[in-house]
């Protein structure tokens, strides 16, 4: 078993008798990054204080650090690989203007800010928004082609794998405000010919099937939430259990130094009283009682 519990129960219970609790007895401000992070990842998702309408709403499982940097890296990798894609695309097929370059540019700087950003609400948001721009020019420069539309229900999933609302709202949202803008301004950017006479239906139809996947995606938060809040039960069972076998080993050792030392004063008793008995049969300079059978300043009769 390691010595973290240990450590930690002998700090809580403030050893005594002098027993030494190891170099994780210093205080909190200066102990192991490692046991500190634990505790705050363990803080850091309470399982209660929600009720009503907010305990059906999922929040998903938080990512750590580890996870959010693996997970980033790959939804970056796809908005990067947009940018000579779409480039290529356009050059073929002979599409420009400001739908493509300028909308082109804004990723690049999505790109740059999902990575310098601090927060992970905030570079998640900056690449699933660029992500959302992404499929928006393949829409433009495939011609409005409405089979395009497509990329926007296969990048939102990417998007939702973040577990977090802010990115994923912001991605629902710009493809809400995509759709019905452009479908009412430009038509002929976004949907196929035989919807131009009457886009609003085609953008209606589309976002309630943007909708629907959305509230699917957030729906399967639930089971990774559950699954997380299960983790994190059996994490601190097992915290638990560790500490109390430290404590209950720190209780034997203190027992067992308490038994020493009652076993070491009664042996200094016994030493003391022996030692004024013998010198009971002692004359004042230093000879023995005739009984005793020679003085200290005579020689040892011979055996």
């Amino acid at each position: 078993m390691s010595g973290a519990p240990v450590t930690a129960v002998a700090a809580a219970t403030g050893v005594r008798r002098g027993i030494r609790t190891g170099p994780d007895s210093t205080p909190p401000d200066r102990q192991p990054k490692r046991r500190r992070d634990t505790t705050q990842l363990s803080a850091a998702h309470p399982d209660d204080g929600r009720g009503g309408f907010w305990a059906a709403v999922p929040r998903g499982a938080q990512l750590d650090a580890r996870s959010f940097a693996a997970h980033h890296r790959v939804t970056t990798a796809v908005l990067v690989a947009h940018v000579p894609a779409l480039t290529l695309i356009g050059l073929v097929r002979g599409v420009g203007g400001w739908l493509l370059w300028g909308q082109l540019a804004v990723i690049a700087v999505l790109v740059v800010l999902g990575v310098v950003l601090r927060g992970q609400v905030a570079r998640a948001s900056a690449v699933g928004l660029g992500l959302m721009i992404g499929a928006d020019v393949l829409v433009h420069v495939g011609g409005g082609l409405t089979d395009l539309h497509i990329w926007f229900y296969a990048l939102l999933p990417l998007v939702a794998l973040y577990q977090m609302w802010t990115p994923f709202l912001v991605a629902v949202g710009f493809v809400a405000v995509h759709h019905a803008a452009a479908g009412i301004w430009v038509p002929e950017s976004v949907f196929s010919p035989h919807a131009h006479d009457d886009p609003l239906a085609f953008v209606a139809l589309h976002a309630v099937f943007v909708l629907i996947e959305a509230t699917f995606l957030a729906y399967g938060w639930k089971f990774a939430e559950r699954l997380d809040r299960d983790r994190r039960a059996q994490q601190r069972m097992a915290e638990e259990q560790q500490v109390a076998q430290a404590r209950a080993e720190l209780e034997l050792a203190e027992e067992r130094a308490r038994a020493a030392d009652e076993a070491a004063r009664q042996a200094q008793e016994r030493g003391g009283a022996c030692r004024p008995a013998r010198r009971a049969h002692l004359r004042p300079g230093g000879r023995r009682t005739p009984d005793a059978g020679w003085t200290a300043t005579s020689p040892r009769p011979p055996r």
